[in-house]
């Protein structure tokens, strides 16, 4: 039910069971407070322990202080009552005329306030060069253990505090040293800077269900502190979610870069290339929900089961559950999840544009290029070489890796999209210059990949029994009969290099032995498949080159090797250097070259005018990946030079995405995965003791003996059980995100419109300029801050608001604020960019 009421005067609407507060704040209008926030249950929610701990040491209650009454700031007038309410818990009653502004609320405030920062330090909020302040040398000599926390540029309770005003009768903060906690993973604890709202104790009790986290009162304080005497005995979950509601930097994440925070707490997501929303769908697991994990991982791409097969993980690598045992088996995840969900179901597809696109190659970029671009409604053509689509990961990676089978499902569903995909079709250098003449196509892609071996020039390639990498492994795959016996030398350090090695041991060679340049630690090769080669058999000489290969009459007998000093040069240029002093022999009847892959890029009449880089890679705009010929793209290893197949597929959504923008859509909208419009898992995740410890959930392997008889998968699937366990070890590190933000002090931004300018002194000063969404994009000081105004009126049309401040100082003020962004975002606003050498 509706109920009336006036906040100064103004007439608003509320619903019955809202407080005061939540009325105002949901109208725009801002009540001062700092233990409310708009997820968490009332203050008075929260009860005491029994006990509670800061490190070793127990807190137990006294028995003789009053119940938490809250922080005091969102105080309140209601007409007709004698003395001011907490806003935050007084409901709304029809006919309610509430008051917010007044002198004497403005003293009552700042009083509640110095009660609140009587044990905090506070030196750093009343400094005039708090702005752009390092707070590591304070030209001011405050003592270190005076001054506030690097949470500065960011802290609720410093925006509250301005807000309100700080009484100039409040007296020197006094350290007391309290227990501080930073030699513990992902988070710091310090409760020198507790100001003891209980934000935290709500959300890992009420919100979260861990109740890690609680208080005690004694002496009439409260104190805050974990149930037992470690996150780990208090069955802590990692989660970080009480870091992101505590106000003051009491609570704050470990190495914490500037900049985009959601990258760096979400790791897994940042890291990905093709930037799937890698908790979700493992949380989706957790709960057995298989068929929205499944829906999350294609919303990206639509190989999500080969590369459960073989991607290189790197997500795995920035695993924040790292921290604290191992990484979350991220990758054997989304295998289960899609081996639970093969059938993709019905895919929407927006209206069709008659557009036409051309796609040279059927590899991982251009098939996720088409399967995109059909979904964006266009009609697309792909052309292949081979007698099969699927490029590499159809061609070159063994079948004990990726069955051909699991490509072969995921092919087919991007045919059943619509994609046409012509087979032994080679795009000839003619059809490409008539094409383009007469635009048979409205855009062009280039995804031909890097399907050439590279060569080196060694004495003895022309012996019997010498086989180049790519070339070796591709025979393999389409069955053609190739005998080894004896011993074999792999000469590369490279993935192809491993998996012909490991490929050599099964075709029945009696030993391998790998020759690389690098040094162990260098070896391009992903160190799961080196360790992998190595139980097998495979012996691994790092540091050695091929200086030649012996024979005997014209058969390979073995080969001389040569220690390699460096491999790159101070320039980090590819630039071997060799010690001819040392060298050593290794006996063998089979030799294989592994040492690269380069691009083919024959097809491309150099009259058509497409740029090529010295190694043969097509020239791309990096942002759009548009060559030098308006409305052909070039994407993948074409332009990227070898690379995993995720970094392949990203190019080729990316592709996908440029493409569509060209044709005149919008490109691949944000909204369609943007965890909104996903199926929301639940913020709950209860108490599990001995969370910390849970280990990673192995995954069943082949035995070594039955791993050299066949060319099996080495690598299992999970079972249901083992998936879920897995799962549920995920520290939820997108879960934060999903809390409401607290609602902060109106900024004093400006609109910018020569009405408000005209109203700025003709006096020294720096001024900050926003855009529309009201981030900074250009800081300057100034001599005349009217005059410089009102010329920026003109020269950036993206400025919408704008904020001043007069400072005889103006370059010292200019620099200050610029240091402040730059702390905050990690980098300069856009306006300010030319000065970055000076920062």
């Amino acid at each position: 039910m509706d109920v009336a009421l006036t906040i100064d005067g103004r007439k608003l609407k509320a619903k019955e069971g809202q407080t005061v507060l939540d009325v105002a704040l949901s109208s725009g209008v801002y009540i001062p407070h700092l233990c409310h926030h708009p997820d968490l249950p009332s203050f008075r929610k929260a009860t005491p322990l029994d006990e509670c701990y800061r490190g070793q040491d127990k807190y137990l209650p006294d028995g003789q202080g009053n119940d938490y009454q809250g922080c005091g700031l969102c105080l309140v007038d209601i007409k007709g009552q004698e003395e001011p309410v907490l806003s935050c818990v007084t409901p709304v009653e029809e006919g309610l005329e509430i008051i917010i502004q007044s002198n004497e609320l403005d003293a009552l405030r700042q009083q509640n306030l110095a009660s609140l920062l009587t044990h905090h330090p506070r030196a750093c909020l009343i400094c005039a060069q708090k702005e752009g302040c390092s707070l590591t040398q304070c030209s001011t000599n405050v003592p270190e253990e005076e001054r506030c926390c690097p949470q500065f540029d960011f802290c609720e309770l410093r925006q509250v505090a301005e807000y309100i005003g700080l009484r100039e009768d409040m007296p020197r903060y006094v350290p007391r040293y309290l227990y501080t906690e930073e030699d513990k993973p992902l988070f710091i604890r310090d409760y020198n800077l507790c100001v003891s709202c209980l934000r935290c104790v709500r959300v890992c009790g009420d919100i979260i269900g861990a109740k890690a986290l609680g208080y005690v009162m004694v002496n009439n304080e409260i104190i805050v502190g974990t149930s037992h005497p470690s996150l780990e005995e208090s069955g802590c979950r990692y989660c970080g979610a009480c870091v992101e509601v505590c106000p003051t930097g009491a609570l704050r994440d470990k190495e914490l870069k500037a900049g985009d925070r959601r990258a760096s707490l979400v790791p897994c997501v940042s890291h990905c290339p093709l930037e799937i929303d890698i908790p979700s769908y493992v949380s989706f697991i957790s709960q057995g929900n298989y068929r929205e994990a499944a829906r999350i991982i294609r919303e990206r791409v639509p190989f999500g089961l080969s590369l459960g097969y073989i991607c290189h993980h790197p997500c795995e690598e920035e695993c924040r559950r790292r921290e604290l045992n191992q990484a979350i088996a991220i990758c054997d995840l989304k295998r289960f999840a899609l081996q639970m969900e093969k059938s993709q179901g019905t895919v929407s597809k927006e209206k069709e544009t008659g557009k036409k696109v051309h796609i040279v190659g059927a590899g991982p970029a251009g098939l996720v290029a088409a399967h995109f671009l059909v979904k964006l409604g266009h009609t697309v053509t792909v052309y292949e070489n081979q007698p099969e689509p699927g490029g590499m990961l159809r061609w070159a990676i063994p079948e004990y890796r990726l069955p051909t089978d699991v490509i072969q499902g995921e092919i087919e569903n991007i045919r059943a999209m619509g994609v046409e995909i012509l087979a032994k079709s080679p795009y000839k250098n003619e059809n490409l210059l008539q094409d383009t003449a007469s635009r048979t196509w409205d855009a062009l892609f280039l995804a031909s990949g890097a399907q050439k071996s590279k060569k080196i020039e060694v004495e003895g390639l022309d012996l019997e029994g010498i086989h180049w990498g790519l070339d070796f492994l591709r025979k393999v795959k389409r069955g053609e009969t190739i005998e080894l016996s004896g011993r074999v030398v792999v000469i590369g350090g490279g993935n192809v290099a491993l998996d012909a090695a490991m490929t050599a041991l099964r075709l029945g060679a009696s030993g391998v032995e790998l020759v690389c340049l690098e040094k162990r630690e260098e070896m391009p090769a992903f160190r799961w498949e080196i360790q992998e080669a190595e139980e097998e058999g495979v012996v691994i000489h790092p540091g050695w080159g091929p200086q030649k290969i012996d024979g005997a009459g014209n058969k390979v007998k073995g080969v001389v090797l040569v220690s390699c000093t460096r491999v790159f040069d101070e320039k980090g240029r590819f630039n071997p250097s060799f010690d001819s002093s040392q060298s050593k022999f290794l006996e063998a009847q089979t030799v294989i070259l592994a040492v690269g892959q380069s691009p083919d890029s024959s097809y491309l009449p150099p009259e058509l005018g497409i740029k090529l880089t010295s190694e043969g890679l097509i020239q791309v705009n990096p942002e759009t990946l548009e060559t030098s010929i308006a409305g052909i793209f070039a994407g993948g290893e074409a332009a990227l030079g070898p690379s995993s197949a995720v970094e392949a597929m990203a190019l080729g959504r990316k592709a996908a995405d440029s493409i569509d923008k060209f044709l005149g859509g919008k490109g691949l909208s944000e909204e369609s995965y943007s965890p909104q419009k996903v199926e929301k898992t639940p913020l709950w995740m209860g108490q599990e003791k001995g969370f910390r410890s849970w280990e990673r959930e192995p995954v069943a392997t082949l035995s070594l003996a039955e791993r050299l008889q066949s060319f099996d998968l080495i690598h299992r699937c999970y079972e249901e059980d083992g998936a879920q366990k897995e799962a549920n070890r995920c520290l939820k590190c997108n879960l934060r995100f999903r809390l409401a933000s607290a609602v902060l002090p109106p900024e004093k931004w400006l609109e910018f419109n020569s009405e408000a300018v005209n109203q700025v002194p003709e006096s020294e000063g720096a001024f900050q300029l926003l855009d529309e969404e009201k981030l900074i994009i250009y800081i300057a000081g100034t001599q005349n801050l009217r005059q410089s105004l009102q010329e920026e009126l003109s020269s950036r049309p993206e400025a919408r608001y704008f904020n001043y401040v007069e400072d005889p100082m103006y370059t010292k003020k200019e620099s200050e604020l610029i240091q402040q962004f730059l702390q905050k975002h990690g980098h300069l606003p856009p306006g300010n960019e030319d000065v970055e050498d000076l920062f």
